[in-house]
């Protein structure tokens, strides 16, 4: 996914001018503009007291261009005293961006201004412990293959991407085809020795050597159809137990496609 912006004045990655709160956000592509630009918003501005507006654990990888006020985050930052104004947890590539503030100039005072803002390398920017240690939630929220990409947002995740790097590929595939009907369960009988699955031709020969041994029926019934594995994407959401023809169907439509923070 890749964004490019162009403007005059107030130009930024995901916002011109923010008023409001930006939480668990990233830009990229090329933001162009000739005043008051930055990798994430061109203007952050709050003249309200009492009023929070502030943008946290986000990111930027955006290229940056403009004349006058330029920041890899934030092109300028406008506020009155009294006001609740923050940048908390915020990073920016300083290779990418070609910036090396995050802010590019305060236009009033700094004095009721938070700035938790850090410049970073792309080699610090995808690793995952760096945001981690910024507080971002890596089982909910986000997701990273380290080395090869910056942190995503796990809404993004295709269905059969499995592995790294991002997108749906080769190696995918070898998930696929390992988890392919590819567990051996106790009362799979059928045909011949078993096929990878619990299914009705084990239960035919299961009801042929019936013995009244209830143990057994509980443990034939815990197996049925549950072979399951990484690959078990069909049908959505949660899958049904088996990889098989369903989750195969789901991962072609997913082949070589990926959401990428590149």
């Amino acid at each position: 996914m890749v964004a490019n912006t162009e403007g005059d004045s107030g130009v930024g990655g995901l916002c011109g001018l923010n008023r409001g709160v930006i939480r668990h956000s990233y830009s990229n592509g090329t933001v162009t503009g000739w005043s008051h630009v930055g990798g994430l918003c061109g203007v952050f501005q709050d003249f309200r007291p009492d009023s929070p507006t502030k943008i946290y654990k986000s990111y930027t990888i955006a290229s940056v261009s403009g004349e006058y006020v330029t920041g890899g985050l934030i092109g300028g930052v406008r506020y009155a005293q009294g006001t609740m104004i923050k940048l908390s947890d915020c990073f920016w590539d300083i290779y990418v961006t070609g910036q090396t503030d995050g802010v590019g100039r305060h236009e009033i005072s700094d004095t009721d201004f938070e700035e938790n803002i850090f410049g970073k390398t792309t080699t610090e920017m995808q690793a995952k412990a760096m945001f981690s240690d910024a507080g971002w939630d890596f089982a909910n929220t986000w997701a990273i293959c380290e080395g090869t990409n910056y942190p995503r947002l796990q809404w993004q995740i295709l269905p059969a991407d499995f592995v790294c790097p991002d997108g749906v590929h080769f190696g995918d595939f070898a998930v696929l085809a390992a988890d392919w009907m590819d567990e051996k369960l106790t009362y799979d009988l059928a045909p011949d020795t078993g096929d990878g699955i619990v299914n009705f031709l084990d239960w035919a020969v299961f009801a042929t050597e019936w013995n009244a041994d209830m143990g057994s029926l509980s443990d034939f019934t815990d197996q049925w159809l549950e072979t399951g594995g990484t690959a078990d994407i069909a049908p959505a959401p949660d899958g049904d137990g088996i990889v098989d023809i369903f989750d195969l169907i789901m991962f072609s439509e997913y082949w070589l496609e990926g959401v990428s923070a590149n």
